[in-house]
């Protein structure tokens, strides 16, 4: 049996499935939804609830990224990936 590759939600730092969480990725320094799950770049998971999310808004992008972001899009702007 194959497992997927696992994925840390950058709001409350749990591992989990990533078919669990929606994935954003930077652009031009704007944190933007990737329903696709196939934007090029580094992605940030996040679990779709409104915890994680404040979290992820409060710090969680910003320490994946590694560096400043915006963030302009809401949570509920993206659906789970995959």
């Amino acid at each position: 049996m194959t497992r997927r590759p696992q994925r840390t939600c950058v709001g409350c730092r749990r591992v989990d499935d990533p078919a669990h969480m929606r994935r954003y990725v930077l652009v031009d320094g704007v944190v933007v939804a990737d329903p696709t799950g196939s934007a090029a770049g580094r992605g940030a998971h996040v679990h779709p609830d409104d915890e994680c999310w404040r979290r992820a808004v409060a710090g969680g992008f910003a320490r994946s990224f590694r560096q400043r972001v915006r963030v302009e899009c809401s949570e509920s702007d993206s659906s789970p990936t995959r």
